[in-house]
């Protein structure tokens, strides 16, 4: 496991408070997460906290940090800080978005004309892809995707449809964008749509709130766990449910069983060939593009399971915009808002 370095106090005790503090505070993280499911990783923190001003750097030191380590090789995934207290009292394999949110969520979608994508069929699942991939960028994501789309109305590509503005919170804004959302369709119904103001304000203030985390994984906690590349139809969207849910993850492949027939040429085995394996699964896209990734059903161990802390995207944006000196109330223009996230400075 990756330690503290404890001999790092001594160091500034005496001429460096900044560094000081920033040591202590990573260290009373670590202590405390040794009572949680998942533990806190203060290395990937570090690295994190030193490259988050170049994601195009960070990613490359992600994928060596699996590809060239020794013991256990990882899947990651990027969460939102809503699932953080829920993952450390009872570990990833049990995220839920809550019974009223999804309430929220199906109302708003219902005055959408949209169709459910979160089913009732108490089906565990996380999407995964391989560190160094597209788990940094996800997680920089307030919302699931579905949220984003069905309930605040954004594009699937999830682009800012509206300039934010210096200052303004997020909740603020995915609200207005929804605002907006709202008066463009004709067919809304207009008795409803104070309520769904408000259910979607209590959505983006339960999701807008901390920082959200990078999670590593180690594969062999899931390696007997059903996988499939993306979404299988009827899990997700809950058309399916027991004998007929169980009866369609009976006859799904494990993840080695789903590795071994996608990357045929390799003898897959993360023990005794683990370099072989590690570099087959990076050089294929299915087990590193976000639009499909490895999802993983079932519970599955904590062990080995550790975490770093990333901002969201939209903060990033805002701290950029005030470091080119933008204040307060000004609109945040296309020239910074498309600026590539690997520009954005912490």
């Amino acid at each position: 496991m990756l330690r503290f370095n404890k001999n790092k106090i001594e160091e500034f005790k005496e001429n460096d408070t900044f560094s000081l503090n920033r040591e202590l505070s990573l260290y009373f993280k670590l202590i405390k997460s040794f009572v949680n499911k998942v533990h806190y990783n203060i290395n990937l923190q570090k690295l994190y906290d030193e490259h988050s001003d170049n994601l195009s750097f960070l990613s490359p030191m992600l994928e060596r940090y699996n590809l060239e380590g020794e013991g256990e090789v990882y899947l990651a995934t990027g969460l939102s800080s809503y699932f953080n207290d829920q993952i450390d009292r009872m570990g990833l394999a049990n995220i839920r978005i809550t019974e009223q949110d999804l309430e929220d969520v199906r109302f708003i979608q219902d005055c959408f004309g949209k169709k459910n994508r979160y089913g009732d069929n108490g089906l565990k699942v996380l999407y995964t892809t391989l560190p160094g991939t597209t788990e940094v960028d996800y997680g920089m994501q307030p919302f699931p995707a579905g949220i984003y789309e069905d309930v605040f109305q954004f594009s699937a590509g999830h682009e800012y449809s509206l300039l934010p503005v210096v200052g303004e919170s997020e909740v603020d804004y995915y609200c207005r964008n929804l605002k907006e959302a709202i008066e463009r369709k004709e067919d809304f119904p207009v008795d409803k749509k104070e309520e769904v103001l408000e259910r979607a304000r209590r959505i983006a203030t339960n999701f807008c709130s901390g920082k959200n985390r990078v999670y590593l994984i180690p594969i062999s906690n899931i390696i007997n766990n059903k996988a499939s590349f993306g979404d299988e139809k009827g899990l997700r969207d809950g058309s399916l449910d027991g004998v007929a849910l169980q009866q369609k993850l009976d006859d799904m492949d494990s993840f080695l069983e789903l590795t071994k027939k996608e990357i045929s040429c390799v003898d897959i085995d993360f023990k005794n060939n683990r370099q072989q394996s590690i570099y087959a699964l990076y050089s294929n896209p299915n087990y590193s593009v976000g639009e499909r990734g490895i999802a993983i059903y079932g519970d599955f161990s904590n062990r080995g399971i550790t975490f770093f802390e990333i901002e969201r995207k939209y903060n990033l944006l805002q701290k950029k915009a005030r470091t080119l000196g933008l204040v307060d109330g000004e609109v945040i223009p296309d020239s910074i808002l498309y600026t590539s996230t690997n520009e954005i400075k912490k």
